[in-house]
């Protein structure tokens, strides 16, 4: 036998040996589109037009991979709720977690999935936790047809994931701008706003998304840099006639929601704001009625 054969025979042992390893390494992703039927809801906090029997568009994307703590992961997502994480090892009982509850231990929340011919199936069960003044699905029907084409799966699975990601981030924000804490408050407001631009550029929100961070800085002493956010986010944009009017809506409504919250660190910041955005952009596109 030729002597360099003998040399090369150590590495093409380990060649083979790491091949099967490898082999068996492997993460499938899933897109859904369909909807959300609310079967029966519970809570102070839900809205008219989130009684039950009414119908939401879900979008869910699944993550199966055959390594890790839960080869079962993904997210669903829809408007006017909160971006869903779900995880596990079993697809009839899925741990359900949403960015305002992250720090539970122990999620109240389960989601059962059922494969069919053209899609898939699910059943969203929440329980509220004590003292809880929120709105929750006690029981929820999905009912969702497969979108599989060119990557999007994977597309949708990274916007959805820096979405929950965005949510988290804004919630502890608006803790800390709660406690008087606007320092730390801007740290998490600003990844919020990166991951939100990351997972849509265009995303017409983003003024909205931007005002604790003007607020914030209202709070710190820093007015002028509270204003430049806020003309930073309402000019250099191309937007519609009724995203003007949307976007004066949201912004309009969340400064007076801010202003008349008494008692709240962020009241007197918020009036503020309200008088500088008036006196210094109040002829720009999208903040007349501020």
């Amino acid at each position: 036998m030729n002597l360099s054969i003998l040399r090369a025979l150590p590495a093409i042992l380990l060649l083979f040996l790491t091949l099967p390893l490898t082999a068996c390494v492997s993460t499938t992703r899933s897109l859904y589109r369909g909807e959300m039927e609310l079967v029966s809801i519970s809570g102070d906090a839900c809205p008219d037009k989130g009684k039950a029997d009414s119908h939401v568009p879900l979008e869910l994307v699944l993550e199966q991979s055959s390594h890790g703590a839960h080869p079962i992961n993904g997210y669903f997502n829809g408007p006017e709720i909160q971006t869903g994480h779900f995880f596990g090892n079993d697809f009839n009982r899925l741990l359900v977690v949403y960015p305002d509850e992250t720090g539970i231990i122990a999620p109240n929340h389960n989601l059962a999935l059922t494969p069919t011919p053209d899609g898939i199936n699910g059943e969203l069960r929440e329980k509220p936790p004590l003292n809880s003044s929120g709105c929750y699905f006690e029981k929820a029907t999905l009912t969702l047809k497969s979108v599989a084409t060119n990557g999007e799966p994977s597309r949708a699975f990274e916007r959805q994931q820096k979405l929950f990601g965005a949510e988290e981030y804004d919630n502890q924000g608006h803790a800390l701008l709660k406690a008087n804490n606007p320092e730390e408050a801007i740290r998490n407001f600003t990844e919020s706003l990166k991951l939100r631009n990351e997972a849509s550029q265009n995303d017409q929100n983003r003024a909205y998304y931007a005002l604790p961070v003007a607020i914030a800085h209202v709070m710190a002493g820093r007015e002028g840099a509270a204003v430049s956010l806020m003309r930073e986010e309402f000019t250099g944009k191309t937007y519609s006639g009724i995203d003007i009017l949307n976007l004066r809506m949201s912004v309009s409504a969340a400064l007076c929601a801010y202003a008349n919250d008494a008692g709240d660190a962020r009241q007197e910041a918020s009036e503020k704001l309200m008088d500088a955005v008036a006196r210094e952009l109040g002829g720009l596109d999208g903040v007349g009625t501020v």
